[in-house]
């Protein structure tokens, strides 16, 4: 199985993409340390698709040796979901989407604003990321970081485990 997150910055994705994966015995390929990477050795990756292209070779190796994948980034561009559906498609596993999202503002605000104070991020990026984010309209789970973070879990393993249904 393929687990693609998506959703903006700050609303659980790596919470919740870590929890499916200990229930599946999956993999997570992040976003995030494979960009930690990139800029620690000074290869370019200014519009994400270097970072990109390395989680889907990350996951086509998972998938291709038979363990689960799950994939742990904004994934905000069709053609970047689509690249994971081919993925799966390719491999003869079935794929799930995890959309998250933080309807609360002030929640969310507040959310960036912790990781701001590591440096990590702000909320004119997050506001950057909104203006380009392409909406997925397939079946998919939506969960809101507004609700308990375990809840969101549950109700993320639980959509793996039924094999989709989600809403």
């Amino acid at each position: 199985m393929l687990v693609v997150m998506t959703g903006l910055p700050c609303t659980g994705k790596s919470t919740i993409a870590r929890a499916v994966a200990r229930e599946l015995d999956a993999s997570v390929v992040s976003a995030d340390p494979i960009d930690a990477a990139l800029a620690a050795a000074g290869v370019p990756n200014t519009d994400g698709r270097v970072g990109y292209e390395v989680m889907k070779a990350l996951a086509a190796n998972e998938l291709g040796s038979g363990r689960s994948v799950v994939i742990d980034a904004v994934n905000p561009f069709a053609f970047v979901r689509q690249a994971y559906f081919d993925l799966a498609s390719a491999a003869g596993c079935q794929v799930r989407v995890i959309i998250t999202t933080c309807r609360d503002e002030a929640v969310h605000r507040e959310r960036v604003s912790r990781l701001k104070g590591e440096g990590m991020l702000d909320w004119r990026e997050v506001e950057r990321q909104r203006a380009y984010y392409e909406p997925y309209r397939g079946e998919a789970l939506h969960l809101d970081a507004r609700d308990a973070a375990n809840l969101n879990c549950m109700r993320a393993i639980t959509y793996t485990a039924q094999g989709g249904q989600g809403r």
